[in-house]
């Protein structure tokens, strides 16, 4: 049996005050290093304004997100997709039949590429809503998958809409994102 060792050295140093040398060097000799400059400019986005999901049925999936868990209608194309208000965001619901040719649409091509596929997303509430959250799925006998509470004080509901993606109710201050 034999064994090989080999030690790694990692070095790290500024200069300049702007950028950053990272340093590997192997005790046989080899050494590499990459530089960053800490100034770079970066993209600096405010939220994740929409999520998209997908389903052939959007009469379905309308009905289910507007007229059972109350999210507002914005527009709808009727067998292309249908956009929803969720408070700051937008989910929207395509038919990934129809929104993978790119004809007769301004929209770029989009669709999941292996449906029936199943996807997990959450709408926020406040943490005084919660009860009333978990009524409007009961009073709507849509089935609660399960509840957790988080060690931070939050709490989740799960369930799923009529094709099956995994939907949470989850209160505000979860996450450490600002509105």
């Amino acid at each position: 049996m034999r064994v090989v060792a080999s030690a790694v050295v990692l070095r790290f140093v500024i200069w300049n005050g702007t950028r950053i040398r990272y340093e590997a060097s192997l005790m046989a000799g080899s050494s590499t290093s990459i530089e960053h400059d800490v100034n770079a400019q970066k993209l600096k986005f405010k939220k994740i304004i929409e999520t998209c999901i997908y389903s052939t049925d959007l009469n379905a999936m309308k009905d289910f997100y507007v007229n059972r868990l109350g999210l507002d209608l914005v527009s709808e194309e009727g067998g292309r997709h249908v956009f929803l208000k969720a408070g700051k965001s937008m989910l929207l619901i395509f038919n990934p039949e129809n929104t993978r040719l790119a004809a007769n649409s301004i929209f770029p091509v989009h669709g999941a590429r292996t449906p029936p596929s199943s996807i997990h997303f959450a709408l926020e509430i406040e943490q005084v809503d919660y009860e009333a959250a978990k009524n409007v799925l009961m009073q709507n006998k849509i089935p609660i998958e399960k509840e957790m509470s988080w060690g931070s004080g939050g709490r989740s509901i799960y369930f799923r809409d009529p094709v099956g993606n995994l939907v949470e109710i989850v209160t505000k201050g979860q996450w450490p994102v600002q509105d």
